[in-house]
């Protein structure tokens, strides 16, 4: 899920376009911008939430069912 947490960074903070992520990362285009799509189906933003690892990450983007993210892993957490 470090993935998906670099993907996030480098559009949000950086303004990478879909092909210069998957250059820097060594991603096809097609897995970044499904990558970016599955996020924001979850309702992910950048920064993400802190308590938010990559255990609790991986229900929100392989799945679109989890809508709050957030949520999900501060129960993760409990």
């Amino acid at each position: 899920m470090r993935r998906i947490r670099e993907i996030l960074r480098l559009k949000h903070e950086g303004g990478a376009s879909d092909r210069q992520i998957a250059r820097s990362l060594g991603l096809a285009r097609s897995t970044v911008a499904l990558s970016l799509e599955r996020a924001a189906a979850a309702g992910l933003r950048w920064p993400l939430p802190a308590p938010l690892s990559d255990r609790a990450l991986r229900p929100c983007v392989i799945f679109r069912k989890v809508t709050n993210c957030f949520r999900a892993a501060c129960q993760m957490m409990s």
